[in-house]
């Protein structure tokens, strides 16, 4: 995604603009950081002589079920999504906003996609705390909190798996039904440090149900995504030229689909061109009977200069 050729064509099409870097999906790459990284990155403060050392305790942040139902700290239904507590987690967390919700952004807007990103995250953390509260009463145990932007990342990829066009893609170059790819993302999951297998679930169960339209009173329409680019702080960011701003009209979408797509392969066909150089230089052959033709005209021209 981040060749050359991709970004050649971006600028070309958008102005100077980086088309890698979609507005919204980096606000939460940046904020992701901003409230990780120190707690990551900083030492713990030394314990008091003569006692064991003390673990952080969890962020303020998180989506702690316990402290949900006892504190009513309704806040952490969504500001889990930038709270991550294990270094590869959080290195894995920037990759899944970089690929999933910059494509889904890029397909849908920047005021969209900022909209369906507190909606998935609100209700995956609310299925999450009835699914936990239930697996707690039946005595399971207990279950690893959500942290991190994965549920929300499985809740774009299962609107995107329903709603695409696409029968087969590739999966690290191997050919797969476009249906698996949720199924074999949610396995990988597995082995990311701290992450809730449940939640992503949930994410995912919550972007199947709204990819089949059951929720599409949910949904923000079009003129309304219109109307919000004008508004603070979306009118700041369309004017921000280091970011790509993806505009709510799906019209101005394809339209710089399309110039993208003109650019590279434009690009493309020059970088082809200078590649073999004696494309250019080799002479042309006559066609089938046009040498005859032209020997033809010649001697009559002569004959009549001679005569004259």
């Amino acid at each position: 995604m981040a060749a050359g050729v991709a970004g050649a064509a971006g600028a070309a099409a958008g102005g100077g603009r980086c088309p890698e870097v979609p507005s919204a999906s980096f606000l939460t790459a940046l904020l992701s950081l901003l409230v990780s990284a120190p707690r990551l990155l900083l030492p713990p403060p030394p314990p008091p002589p003569g006692e064991p050392e003390v673990p952080l305790p969890p962020s303020g942040l998180a989506l702690r079920p316990a402290a949900l139902r006892r504190d009513w700290e309704v806040y952490r239904l969504v500001t889990y999504i930038l709270v991550y507590e294990h270094p590869l987690s959080l290195l894995s967390g920037l990759v899944i906003i970089w690929r999933f919700a910059g494509s889904f952004e890029k397909s849908v807007g920047t005021v969209r996609h900022s909209f369906f990103t507190l909606v998935f995250a609100f209700f995956s953390a609310l299925l999450f705390v009835l699914l936990e509260t239930l697996w707690a009463l039946a005595g399971f145990g207990g279950v690893e909190d959500p942290r991190g932007f994965t549920p929300v990342a499985f809740a774009m990829l299962g609107v995107s798996s329903i709603r695409t066009r696409m029968r087969r893609t590739l999966f690290f170059g191997v050919p797969v039904s476009a249906s698996v790819i949720p199924w074999l993302l949610l396995f990988a999951s597995w082995f990311i440090p701290q992450t809730s297998f449940l939640s992503n679930i949930c994410g995912l169960f919550i972007g199947f149900i709204y990819g089949l339209g059951y929720c599409s009173c949910l949904d923000l329409s079009e003129s309304v995504a219109l109307k919000l680019d004008q508004k603070f702080p979306f009118s700041l960011l369309r004017r921000a030229t280091v970011l790509n701003y993806v505009s709510g009209s799906s019209v101005e979408r394809r339209a710089v689909q399309t110039r993208k797509g003109a650019a590279r392969h434009s690009l493309q066909s020059a970088k082809g061109q200078g590649s073999r150089p004696w494309a250019t230089a080799q002479p042309q052959r006559p066609r089938r009977g046009q040498g005859s033709r032209c020997n033809d005209g010649l001697s009559r021209r002569a004959a009549s200069t001679h005569h004259i």
